[in-house]
């Protein structure tokens, strides 16, 4: 996707935070978005198809979706994967791509969008949240996170390697990311063991895979997580490479997934979730404590032929959801591979959405 025709304004035009001119870093401003919450999940307003649409902002997943039916409906071009022919849609699951030349976020115009084609169902939860864009939108620019004000500001950077983006405020904690299955990963310290972890703006809540949970190891009994969402669509991580046959992944899984032997299609991380309480979790100078988290089973890929053992694809630890996020101003600096972030206030760590 290509962001055009977007009024652009300097917020500085030397060194960013550290006060030295000589270092000639830029960073403006493409656009703030205005967004909701509802029910931990981020949406931002605009219009698909001409019709009045929520879009899922989630900065995980590597590509944007869009249902089967919703792209019908709304009249955008399908195409089939990899041969680029036109693609008629039939009442059984499509699979393939959907193309809109433009469409309207929060009241800018985005031009000549691809959006992956997959799943049955009509929306990603509440009816008029059609459709999800991933980090391919995103990774184009610094992002910053500031639901205390529901906004999400679009940043460009230039010669700031080495200084702090941060300029909110100058108690800010970071940590080095790198990209591993095209995803963002960083290093955070659950009970002092080390956990890889990703920032997932799809999940509602944060998440231990059971591995990391056994190994990092819980205060007291586990409790059955709240089902807040039976009958939608989750757009968690996993779920969404569950929905997308494996899309991002190395191996290109089926949607068929094995957790712990067994075989689970489709994947409702709901109904399988539990809560624990974890002694402390670490990121930089931050201490969460106590650190309450739900625990997902650790997923693996269907066995290979003439083998009995699942291959595990999914190499991260933790997951840190809208829950997060909430609590927190962020910066996800794409243009230096770092993560900024300071507390802003509530709980750090939910179980249920408000």
């Amino acid at each position: 996707m290509i962001l055009r025709k977007m009024a652009s304004f300097l917020l500085c035009a030397t060194a960013l935070a550290c006060g030295r001119a000589e270092a000639k870093c830029e960073v403006t401003r493409a656009v703030t978005l205005h967004v909701v919450v509802e029910g931990n999940q981020i949406l931002i307003p605009g219009k698909l198809g001409g019709e009045t649409v929520k879009f899922l902002f989630d900065t995980s997943f590597p590509a944007s979706v869009v249902m089967g039916p919703t792209a019908k409906r709304l009249g955008l071009s399908l195409l089939d994967f990899g041969s680029g022919a036109p693609r008629f849609y039939s009442e059984h699951k499509t699979v393939g791509a959907a193309i809109a030349p433009e469409f309207d976020l929060d009241g800018h115009a985005i031009h000549h969008a691809l959006f992956a084609m997959f799943g049955e169902r009509d929306s990603f939860g509440a009816p008029d949240v059609v459709a999800v864009l991933g980090n391919d939108f995103w990774r184009q620019f610094d992002v910053e996170v500031d639901l205390a004000k529901r906004e999400i500001g679009l940043l460009r950077s230039s010669g700031c390697d080495g200084l702090s983006l941060a300029y909110w405020t100058d108690g800010y904690n970071v940590l080095d990311t790198h990209t591993s299955n095209y995803q963002s990963r960083f290093t955070t310290e659950l009970n002092g063991h080390e956990l890889t972890t990703i920032l997932d703006s799809g999940s509602p809540f944060s998440t231990l895979t059971r591995r990391a949970a056994l190994a990092a190891g819980a205060l007291g009994a586990e409790i059955a997580a709240d089902v807040w969402h039976p009958d939608m669509q989750a757009t968690d991580l996993l779920s969404l490479t569950a929905l997308t046959y494996g899309l991002g992944t190395r191996n290109r899984p089926s949607a068929d997934i094995h957790f712990g032997g067994t075989l689970e299609s489709p994947y409702n991380p709901v109904t399988r979730q539990t809560v624990a309480n974890f002694g402390s979790l670490q990121l930089d100078q931050e201490t969460i404590k106590p650190a309450r988290f739900r625990i997902t089973p650790t997923p693996k890929t269907r066995p290979e032929v003439g083998s009995r053992l699942g291959v595990e694809y999914f190499d991260f630890d933790a997951v840190l959801g809208v829950d997060f996020l909430l609590a927190h101003h962020v910066l996800i600096a794409n243009s230096q591979d770092k993560l900024y972030f300071s507390y802003s206030g509530g709980p750090a760590l939910q179980t249920i959405s408000k």
